[in-house]
């Protein structure tokens, strides 16, 4: 999966709705429809499991799923750790192909993850989900040079406004952060920096008033696939009061191994 990151940067195609649309529906045969990409459940699971509510079962949504949602393995993992699991995506072919097989625990539905004006947002509910999780939607969006930026920072924005009080958005990027935050200079295609501040950006816009704590896991030093979390917390107000903001300036990604992380 280490050439992922150089077909993403060459293909800004794969930013586009009606590509994947075709792709699985089958008049593209340029990607496999059914590829697993970067991460499984089993892979990603120690980066999840503190990340559940310890009081009751957490709630999951899903962004871009395709026909490989993380949700199905997750929940066989822990079955009991979990209440409500949806798996989105724009393409209605990929939500039929999915749909067909996909188990009645795990609810399946199309969805544009970004909010307005850049898409139409989930017309989900606000603060309804405890963990919004994204595989390769970011990387795929952030592709377009022409909306890029303003589609990943649509997507945070929607992710920020589901998300409750101590919930998290989890990114799975073929970027690799590790390289800026130990101080190496890392390559255009490999710089994370951009997708790092298109998030922060929709998630400070749409929640200013929390507090937003960012972290970037390395699962595998050798491999690229890396794991952003931001973790979303509400600040207490006194009455009379106004509120803390936090822009994105504010918030310092933490770089932490796999090895480091509890």
């Amino acid at each position: 999966y280490c050439l992922l990151y150089r077909v993403l940067a060459l293909m800004p195609r794969y930013a586009s709705p009606a590509y994947w649309e075709s792709v699985y529906s089958g008049l593209d045969n340029s990607t496999d429809p059914d590829v697993e990409w970067y991460l499984n459940a089993e892979q990603l699971s120690p980066f999840l499991w503190p990340l559940l509510s310890p009081s009751r079962p957490t709630d999951v949504l899903e962004v871009g799923c395709g026909t490989q949602p993380l949700l199905p393995g997750l929940r066989a993992l822990r079955p009991a750790a979990f209440g409500r699991l949806l798996a989105t995506d724009v393409s209605p072919a990929g939500i039929a192909r999915l749909s067909a097989t996909i188990e009645t625990q795990v609810e399946c539905a199309v969805s544009d993850c970004r909010a307005a004006p850049q898409g139409a947002g989930t017309g989900l509910a606000s603060q309804s989900f405890d963990l919004v999780l994204d595989k390769g939607t970011c990387d795929a969006l952030i592709c377009s040079e022409e909306n890029g930026h303003a589609d990943v920072a649509a997507l945070a924005s929607e992710a920020a406004r589901l998300l409750r009080s101590r919930g998290a958005l989890v990114v799975i990027t073929h970027y690799q952060p590790d390289q800026h935050l130990s101080g190496e200079g890392p390559d255009q295609t490999s710089d994370a920096r951009p997708l790092i501040s298109a998030l922060l950006e929709g998630l400070c816009a749409q929640a200013p008033e929390a507090h937003w704590g960012a972290e970037a896991h390395v699962p595998d030093p050798d491999d690229c696939p890396r794991v952003l979390i931001f973790k979303k917390v509400l600040r207490r107000v006194s009455r009379g009061r106004s509120p803390l903001m936090t822009a994105p300036r504010d918030v310092r990604c933490r770089l932490l191994g796999n090895a480091e992380y509890k």
